[in-house]
């Protein structure tokens, strides 16, 4: 598994779960800016764990391309011979 994807959307989830505790925490003080500040830190932590789901498939895509390939090349050196 490629590790940058793990860690982007384990920050990304931190960050979900962060900006979710200062938005709930900005609703308890009447805190408008607090709210905000955790509804931008929730959406970055999505933006984040979207980004690590894309790498993810990315590299299962890059690897299976990556197999493809050589079995085909396999094949064509076969009937070559």
């Amino acid at each position: 598994m490629n590790r940058n994807a793990t860690k982007d959307k384990l920050n990304g989830a931190a960050n979900e779960l962060s900006g979710a505790l200062k938005e709930g925490l900005g609703k308890v003080l009447a805190s408008d800016k607090m709210q905000a500040e955790g509804q931008q830190q929730q959406l970055k932590g999505a933006a984040q764990r979207s980004l690590g789901m894309l790498k993810e498939q990315l590299f299962k895509g890059t690897k299976t391309l990556g197999s493809t390939l050589i079995r085909v090349g396999e094949m064509l050196e076969r009937m070559g011979d």
